[in-house]
Formats: structure tokens, sequence, C-alpha cells
């Protein structure tokens, strides 16, 4: 709401301005205009400093909780990736949910890792090397296993033959 009230004074107070200003040019005071310009000025000031304060931390919490529901909801139906994105978008603005994410995305980080792996495995044993060793990197890109780390020279060996 005082997301709203802040653009609306901004414009009231260009267009009361522009009209102050045009008044004092013609050699006239700026009169209402000015008087309202003042008054439009304090209230863009006091609604803005509580939109930064209070309205966009509140959005930015209530966002972090939806994050972290559909973060969950993603990883009921297995899929991972997209419940990784979201738990990865929860922002530390919100604290509590912030430290709820964190095992979350570590133990999705390792499963991921674990997949990419063994679909690394199938493809070198299908040898198809330049695939197997990009989907070895996919597997160490977050998390990295210490399997990963020991076929890594072989795989790279064989993708560069």
């Amino acid at each position: 709401m005082f997301g709203y009230t802040v653009g609306i004074s901004i414009i009231l107070f260009f267009l009361l301005a522009l009209i102050s200003l045009k008044r004092l040019m013609s050699g006239k005071s700026a009169g209402i205009p000015g008087k309202a310009t003042g008054i439009v000025t304090i209230i863009l000031i006091i609604s803005f400093a509580i939109w930064i304060f209070y309205e966009i931390p509140l959005y930015e919490k209530q966002q972090a909780r939806l994050n972290f529901e559909n973060g969950q909801k993603y990883w009921g139906q297995n899929d991972y990736e997209n419940a990784l994105q979201s738990f990865m978008a929860v922002k530390d603005i919100d604290e509590q949910t912030y430290g709820q994410v964190q095992p979350y995305i570590a133990e999705l980080q390792e499963i991921m890792a674990e997949d990419a792996l063994k679909q690394a495995k199938e493809l070198y044993s299908q040898q198809q090397y330049d695939d197997a060793l990009s989907m070895l990197q996919k597997s160490m890109a977050n998390f990295i296993l210490p399997e990963s780390q020991e076929l890594l020279p072989l795989y790279t060996d064989a993708a560069n033959n």
C-alpha cells in the first residue's frame, strides 16, 4: 500500500512543483500549490520510509516462506532441480526460514551430484566420453563427491583421446 502512496506522492510532487515553479517564474507567489508541494514532500518522505523499512522486508519474508513451500512441493514430486532453485531463492532477510532451508539445500546438492555421477558412469560405459565428462563436471558443480574427484582425470583423458 505504501508503495502506491510513494508513487502517487512522486507524481503529485512533480506536478505541484511545476505549477509552483510556473507561478514563481511569472512573478507570483507559489501560494496554495507551493504549500501543497511541502505537504506532499512530507507525505512522500514518510511513506517512502515506511515502504522501505516495513513493507519491503515484510514482502521479502512472505516470498521466502513461499519459496520454501514451493521447494518442499517440488521435492515431494522428486523435481530436485526446481526444488533447489526455490530453496536457493530464500533470502536471509527471514532468518528463520533461511535457517530451515540450508539443510535442504545441502541434501539436494548431494542428491543431484549423485544422480549426475550415476549418469556420467552410464555414459562412460557407453563410450560417450565427452558427454560423460560433461555430466561428471555437472555432478561436481554444487557438491563434490570423493568418487567424482577420483574419476575426473580418467574421464578427462578419455574425452581428450
